[in-house]
């Protein structure tokens, strides 16, 4: 097949609804969405399987171009630490039928966004360079806890039932997941349950030098705003004067809750293998 879908993943239900379990507490200055309501806990309403060959292509060569450039700053002596996820999530994806290359640090992460984005992902894979100003610079950030992509996402009210202008993601989106509008599950969010490849990643804590290399800073030279930077420094290592694979926001410093996993060639290294809508689930009236 060459064109991209969503398969309902049924079998896959639990696993998917235990990658929606927070292990962080939820809201935070950077929601998107403030729920009228307030909420405590996420709710599974739907989820599929992302089949794009195409994409999958892409990021198969970039697995290969990684494996060639690790072996090589192994050999030069560079010591590249496995990277780890919260546990409560790699116990869930570990579940899910795909094998991760651990020497490529390959590792599954979330991205949440607005639905208005997600048929975009789904065919075309994920593009920092549509991506604005962030804390870390301006690439695709993944995270390792729901609670964190539950902050920028915002809701899918109703089932679009007629396409509003020429081009009109929703209602693309809703024809490709839903079908109709009774299988529509209505005020929900959606989540991406994603391959990342972070290869030989730079670590920092205040998005200005690199944790394992004391006063180095993380971003290529000419680099002078973080928040404005889109390309990482050379790997002391490389030969050919290759940039870090990624960046790792590591707790302390300028992260106090979450970590942050951010990738500037998320056309390459990121795949979208799953996508879940769910719903923010309310307390109980006392």
């Amino acid at each position: 097949r060459s064109r991209s879908g969503a398969v309902p993943a049924h079998r896959s239900r639990n696993i998917l609804e235990q990658v929606l379990e927070p292990g962080g507490s939820l809201g935070g200055r950077d929601l998107q969405y403030k729920h009228p309501e307030g909420y405590q806990t996420f709710e599974y309403a739907a989820g599929w399987r992302i089949e794009n060959p195409m994409l999958f292509l892409r990021y198969s060569a970039e697995m290969e171009h990684l494996r060639s450039s690790l072996r090589e700053l192994r050999s030069a002596g560079a010591d590249i630490p496995k990277m780890k996820v919260r546990r409560a999530l790699w116990e869930a994806t570990r579940l899910l039928p795909a094998e991760l290359d651990t020497e490529l640090n390959e590792t599954m992460l979330v991205h949440g966004t607005a639905p208005e984005r997600v048929l975009q992902i789904i065919t075309q894979g994920f593009n920092e360079r549509f991506a604005g100003r962030g804390l870390f610079g301006q690439g695709v950030y993944y995270a390792e806890d729901v609670a964190k992509t539950d902050q920028y996402v915002t809701p899918d009210r109703d089932y679009r039932e007629n396409k509003e202008g020429e081009s009109d993601p929703l209602y693309d989106l809703h024809r490709l997941l839903y079908g109709d509008e009774k299988s529509h599950p209505k005020d929900v969010f959606y989540v991406f349950i994603c391959r990342v490849l972070l290869g030989a990643p730079a670590r920092t804590k205040d998005a200005t030098t690199q944790l394992d290399n004391p006063g180095a800073s993380v971003w290529s030279a000419g680099v002078t705003d973080p928040g404005e930077g889109r390309e990482l420094a050379k790997m002391p290592k490389s030969s050919t004067g290759e940039p870090f694979h990624s960046l790792i926001a590591e707790l302390g410093g300028r992260v106090v809750r979450f970590r942050e996993f951010v990738s500037f060639h998320g056309e390459v290294r990121a795949y979208p293998e799953y996508l879940i809508a769910y719903r923010r689930v309310a307390p109980r009236l006392p």
